[in-house]
């Protein structure tokens, strides 16, 4: 008797559990998992990750990655190791032209047309990118300092046919054009400003007028649909952090120069710069759908990428 109402127990709790887990109509969610880079054009995420916002406002498991760059973040999200993203908007593109794994854009990073320049050594006698006909030019290949790089010689009546262009990785080139081992490079902040605090480079002509230089937040597809809600509520926290980002600039700063161990010297020059907005502007979707025409004229893409299909509307 005792055996038969034990089990008779047993299976009442089974069958308890099984009616609560089929409530919910989909899966609890998982571990979120954000990939992240040290740099202040992800200031909210970086203060977020600092003061634990995202793991107090899930109440779960929250795992930062961190990468120097978009393209070895795709490799995670291609592997499923990630479900959230900050990156630049090319690898962004690259990746959903690849196919290998469906992504979604959900948020602006950030932009700023002078956290990205065309740079040449201090000392040097470059005074127009006009001159450049015939230099070595250093920059990562399909990244936006390229981009910029094709539109400034254009702006001058110039190809890139028309100059020894090198594929360097960023902090390649920043070293290679303070050894004025070659004649200019097309960088970026936090390394942009690194050069000009050091009095190593002077700017020949950033982003402005050519590119906004935008960043971008992706998510997996596939995590999205399975948990949209838990994007809801992450896109919420960071929206939280880019406003107290706007407010507290020194403690931003700070906080920055903790995540990321660039001197506040260098920082305070990108901050200052950088607009943090999340939305969709059309000014943002159409910075976007240049670096796609950019890309795709460029070979480095092969499909074509709808820039406003791209984009998942569920929060912002």
């Amino acid at each position: 008797m005792k055996k038969a109402a034990l089990l008779a127990t047993f299976l009442s709790l089974i069958t308890f559990l099984s009616i609560i887990s089929g409530c919910s109509g989909r899966p609890a969610p998982r571990r979120l998992r954000i990939g992240i880079q040290p740099i202040p054009h992800f200031a909210p995420i970086l203060v977020a990750k600092h003061k634990r916002w995202v793991e107090e406002g899930l109440a779960g498991d929250v795992e930062y990655t961190t990468f120097l760059s978009g393209p070895s973040m795709n490799e995670a999200i291609g592997g499923k190791s990630i479900d959230i993203g900050f990156m630049g908007d090319a690898p962004a593109i690259i990746l959903k032209a690849a196919g290998v794994e469906d992504i979604k854009l959900i948020g602006i990073g950030s932009s700023s047309p002078t956290c990205l320049a065309l740079v040449v050594p201090l000392s040097s006698n470059i005074s127009s990118p006009k001159v450049l006909k015939g230099k070595t030019v250093g920059t990562i290949y399909g990244s936006y300092g390229h981009h910029l790089l094709v539109k400034i010689l254009e702006q001058h009546g110039l190809r890139v046919e028309d100059i020894n262009m090198l594929n360097m990785r960023i902090i390649d080139a920043v070293a290679a054009l303070e050894a004025r081992q070659i004649d200019a490079a097309s960088v970026w902040d936090p390394w942009l400003s690194q050069l000009l605090e050091r009095k190593k480079g002077r700017v020949l002509q950033d982003g402005r007028g050519i590119t906004r230089g935008t960043v971008v937040l992706v998510a997996r597809t596939d995590y999205i649909k399975a948990h949209p809600e838990m994007v809801r509520k992450f896109l919420k926290i960071y929206l939280r952090s880019v406003g107290w980002v706007r407010d507290h600039p020194a403690q931003t700063l700070e906080i920055v120069h903790l995540e990321t161990g660039y001197p506040c010297v260098v920082l305070a020059r990108s901050l200052a710069s950088l607009d943090f907005s999340p939305d969709f502007s059309p000014e943002a979707i159409s910075d976007i759908e240049k670096t796609a025409k950019f890309l795709t004229k460029l070979g480095v893409i092969k499909a074509k990428v709808d820039i406003k299909s791209f984009i998942w509307r569920g929060a912002f």
